[in-house]
C-alpha cells in the first residue's frame, strides 16, 4: 500500500490490531529506500538521457554548439559533486545541497548546466520518499500500540523494542521524527518532520510557496499523522 493510503487508514481508526499488524509486516518488506536506487547508476542514466535529448534532438544552435567532449567532462564533475553531497546524511546532506547546488552549474557547458535542476529535484524527491516510508513505519507502530493497549505511547522511545526493533530516523535530521500528544488531533497526536529548513515550526506551514521537503523551503514542517486529505 502507498504510504498516504496507510496513513489515511490509520487516521480513520477503523483497523483492528490484527489488520494493523498485517499492514505493518507488509510495509517492512518494502525495499530500503536509503540504499536504493544506486545513485551513481541513476546519475549516469540522467546524463545519457540529457545528452540524447539536448544534442541529438537539439533545441538551438547554442546547445548544438556545445562541445560534446567538454560536456561529458562536466557531467562527470557534476556527478562527483552530487554523489559527494548524497553520501552525507541528515542536516549535513540537506544543507550542503542547499548551499552548493547553485554553484554546481557555474563554468559548465550549457548541456551539463541544464540538468542541474533535474538533479536537485531528484535528490529532494528521494529524501522525501525515504522520510514518508520511515514515518509510516513509526505511525504503524504507534497505532499498533494504541490498538493493543488503548493508549498512545508517551514518547516514541516507548515503542522500542516491543513495536520497533530500532527507532527509524528522520532523513532530514538523522534524529527521531517529532511526536507531540495533541488533544485536538483526530488521532491524539502529531507526527511530523521539520523538513529541509532545519527549523521546528511545531508542525505548522507558514510559507506555502515551497513544500517542507524542498531545498528552498522556509518556515514549513511536514505532518505525516494525522494524514491530511491533500497530502502528497
Amino acid at each position: 500500500m502507498a504510504t498516504d493510503s496507510v496513513n489515511s487508514l490509520l487516521t480513520e481508526r477503523t483497523a483492528d490490531a490484527e489488520l494493523i499488524q498485517a499492514v505493518y509486516d507488509a510495509h517492512l518488506q518494502s525495499p530500503d529506500r536509503d540504499t536504493w536506487p544506486d545513485m551513481e547508476a541513476v546519475l549516469e542514466g540522467e546524463r545519457i538521457v540529457a545528452r540524447a535529448e539536448l544534442v541529438e534532438e537539439g533545441f538551438n544552435i547554442p546547445i548544438r554548439a556545445a562541445n560534446p567532449g567538454a560536456a561529458d567532462q562536466d557531467f562527470g564533475r557534476l556527478n562527483e559533486l552530487v554523489l559527494a553531497a548524497w553520501q552525507l546524511t541528515g542536516r549535513e546532506r540537506i544543507q550542503t545541497i542547499r548551499r552548493e547546488n547553485d554553484a554546481w552549474s557555474k563554468g559548465m557547458t550549457p548541456l551539463a548546466a541544464m540538468i542541474v535542476p533535474a538533479y536537485e529535484g531528484f535528490l529532494g524527491a528521494e529524501i522525501s520518499t525515504l522520510a514518508h516510508a520511515r514515518a509510516t513505519t513509526v505511525a504503524l507502530a504507534i497505532e499498533l500500540h494504541h490498538a493493543r493497549t488503548g493508549t498512545l505511547p508517551a514518547r516514541l522511545e516507548d515503542l522500542v523494542p516491543e513495536y520497533l526493533a530500532k527507532m527509524p530516523l528522520d532523513p532530514c535530521t538523522d534524529e527521531p521524527f517529532k511526536y507531540v500528544l495533541e488533544a485536538e488531533s483526530p488521532v491524539g497526536y502529531r507526527l511530523y518532520t521539520i523538513g529541509f529548513d532545519g527549523v521546528d515550526n511545531q508542525g505548522a506551514i507558514s510559507d506555502p510557496q515551497y513544500h517542507a521537503m524542498h531545498f528552498l523551503a522556509k518556515d514549513n514542517d511536514q505532518t505525516f499523522m494525522p494524514a491530511e486529505p491533500d497530502d502528497d
